[in-house]
This record gives C-alpha cells, structure tokens and sequence, in this order.
C-alpha cells in the first residue's frame, strides 16, 4: 500500500454531518493527510475540471468508501460511482471497494454477493472502527505500514483510538461553526437544538465513562 491516501469517503451532501464525524476519527488514527475527506483538500480541489481532481484522489487512496443511501443516485454521486466501480474492478483482489449502508437503497454495480458495512445502531464511532478493523487487515495481508495507524490501528486497540467523547466534542465545534455562518432563522434554532443535545451527551458520557 504505497498510495497517497489510505482511506477515500465519497457521500452525498444529504450525510455530510455524519461522514465528518466518521472523517474525524479516521484522521485522529490515521492522520488527516492519509484520509481523503472532501473539505480538508478544497484547495486542491478549487479551479477548473473539478471532477477529474476529485476522481484522481478516489484513484490514489488504498481504500475507498462511499457512503450508499437514495441520495447516492443524484447525479454526482453517480459520477463518482462510475469511477470507483472502475476501482472495484481493476483491483478486485485487495478488496479496494467497501460502502457503508446507511439504509437498504441497492445501488447499480454493487454486487449483490458482496458485503458492505451496515449501520445496525453503530454511530460514526462505530462505522469508523470497522473501516479501520477493514484497513488494517489490507495492510496486515500486504506486509506495510500505513502513517500514523502503525501505532494506533492494531486489532487489539482499535477501539481505544475510537474515543465517544472526542467525536461528540467534534461535532460540537462542527455545531457550532455552522450556527456561526448560519443566517437563517428556523435553520439557526435547528442548529442551537443540536448543540443543547451534544453538550448533554458529552456531560453524560463524561460522567459515566465506559
């Protein structure tokens, strides 16, 4: 595994505040230069044949995860769809391609045989671990290295870099940037709603450590 990003997420915007989060913990593991996450390379990004920019990072990541809803057919989705399912093909044998169900939407070109990640209750958290429980297992198979998961992304304390309280303190500043940018009303008291629940759920996970 030698390319530039370990990891790729490809999601519709409809998910963007859940597949942050499973970013977040992505990057604390595997450090945000190895995890392509959309906003962290907008620079990259900016300018002209955007798409071509955009399919180029799917290319060069290890591993790719599109997040599959109803909202993965709108159009851009399915471009990157197109792309990736080239990935499923030309690198079948590593296992290049693994998409997260967040619910039972089939999408065209996924093979019914194959398994993705399902939700079934788990959180960003969650969905996390096992995305690194799949990559480590790649990496174990390929005798590498993979950036700052070859201290911290071994089966026995995966889930001591998946800390619940850090991602819920993520989201919280993600919360609380956007009620900063936010200019409309309803949006706004939405965001503040969001905001009183993740500053309870911290508190409550804070005192009632697992």
């Amino acid at each position: 595994m030698s390319k530039r990003f370990n990891v790729a997420l490809s999601f519709p915007g409809e998910h963007r505040e859940f597949v942050h989060q499973v970013a977040e913990v992505l990057g604390e593991a595997l450090g945000r230069e190895r995890v392509f996450y959309d906003e962290w390379y907008e620079t990259e990004l900016l300018g002209t044949g955007g798409d071509l920019k955009l399919l180029s990072m799917y290319h060069d990541s290890d591993l790719v995860i599109p997040f599959f809803s109803k909202y993965y057919e709108k159009p851009w989705c399915s471009l990157e769809w197109e792309t990736i399912r080239g990935i499923l093909l030309m690198r079948r044998s590593e296992d290049a391609v693994i998409p997260v169900h967040l619910d039972n939407t089939k999408i065209l070109g996924w093979p019914i045989v194959s398994f993705g990640i399902e939700l079934r209750g788990r959180d960003a958290s969650g969905v996390a671990g096992v995305i690194l429980k799949s990559l480590y297992l790649r990496v174990e198979k390929s005798d590498c290295k993979i950036g700052k998961a070859e201290l911290t992304v071994t089966p026995g304390n995966i889930k001591s870099s998946v800390d619940p309280v850090d991602t819920w303190k993520r989201k919280l500043v993600h919360l609380q940037h956007q009620e900063a940018l936010c200019s409309d009303p309803n949006q706004k008291f939405s965001i503040q709603e969001a905001i009183t629940e993740t500053e309870l759920r911290i508190r409550e996970l804070s005192s009632n450590p697992s």
